[in-house]
């Protein structure tokens, strides 16, 4: 069936449907006004969020900075902290010991024991025998036997003692006949332990090597006259001794002005003049782990090694 509407029921139809449809738009609350307010929520909104994006981004890179240290050159960046590192430590990167005395040195007490640990008996009696060699070839320039006799075990560790003592003291300017003074000023356990006739001649006849083939075996090495007492000395540093994670590679200036091939003048040094040894220290402790005397240019043979850097450290 087919229902005509008249125009004027038509109109009434299409105004009761626009009435609807307004009464919904109110109910919901959806106008100009509320979508104008929203939109300006939902800016402000936005702004907060940028404001607490920029502080966080502020203290992640304050924070990255605070974790590096900028070299003087103004463009190397120094962790302060050691990087993670992921997977297996490497075997050399492994500490195996811990820090401290070795078995052969922890039950060691006194200072005489543990100075015999560095300056052991092997030591000594290589210094007597070679200082005794040395005697036996001046000795007929003395008149007198009793002014050159032989020296012994004994007499020289009183005299690497009385050296020791002196430099305790710190009287390496001090005139010699003032340590040996008798009127009070002296040091009195010096001219106890011998005269300073015989310390004298002991200091001028002291050697480290056999003088009868020490110049063959000067023709390879600038270091043949103490090479094999100073390597004695290295040796019983090292098996003394484990030193901890962290060491570190110098040099160091010990103070000589006497005749010396291998003496070097190092300005920026309080000493200016002496041997140059590089040495490996623990970092902590301060204990001298391994040490190397700079020869300068060595002859041609096996001491003739290069000095640079990376070569010095990975020795």
């Amino acid at each position: 069936m087919i229902v005509i509407m008249d125009e004027f029921e038509q109109n009434r139809i299409l105004n009761m449907l626009n009435d609807i449809d307004s009464d919904c738009s109110d109910e919901l609350g959806i106008g100009d006004e509320n979508i104008s307010e929203t939109e300006d929520h939902l800016s402000e909104n936005d702004e907060y969020a940028t404001e607490e994006e920029l502080e966080t981004s502020d203290e992640e890179t304050d924070q990255s900075e605070r974790r590096f240290l900028w070299g003087k050159d103004k463009l190397t960046k120094w962790r302060k902290d050691s990087c993670q590192t992921t997977g297996r430590t490497r075997s050399h990167n492994i500490i195996t010991q811990l820090p401290g005395p070795k078995l052969v040195s922890r039950d060691k007490c006194s200072i005489i024991e543990c100075f015999k640990l560095f300056c052991d008996e092997i030591i000594v009696r290589t210094i007597v025998t070679c200082t005794n060699i040395y005697i036996e070839k001046i000795s007929i320039n003395f008149k007198r036997q009793i002014d050159c006799r032989q020296t012994d075990f004994q007499e020289i560790s009183a005299l690497i003692g009385i050296l020791i003592l002196a430099g305790v003291n710190k009287s390496g300017k001090q005139n010699i006949f003032d340590l040996w003074d008798t009127t009070g000023f002296g040091i009195e356990s010096f001219h106890a332990t011998m005269s300073i006739q015989r310390f004298r001649f002991l200091l001028r006849c002291l050697r480290f090597d056999d003088i009868r083939d020490r110049e063959s075996r000067r023709e390879i090495d600038k270091l043949a006259p103490i090479r094999d007492v100073f390597e004695m000395l290295v040796h019983n540093c090292q098996k003394s001794y484990s030193v901890g994670a962290f060491v570190t590679i110098d040099e160091e200036l010990v103070k000589f002005r006497g005749k010396c091939p291998f003496k070097q003048y190092l300005p920026s040094k309080p000493g200016k003049y002496g041997i140059k040894i590089f040495a490996v220290v623990d970092s902590k402790t301060m204990y001298s782990l391994n040490m190397e005397i700079y020869p300068g240019k060595q002859p041609e043979g096996p001491y003739n090694l290069l000095n640079n850097p990376h070569p010095l450290v990975m020795r």
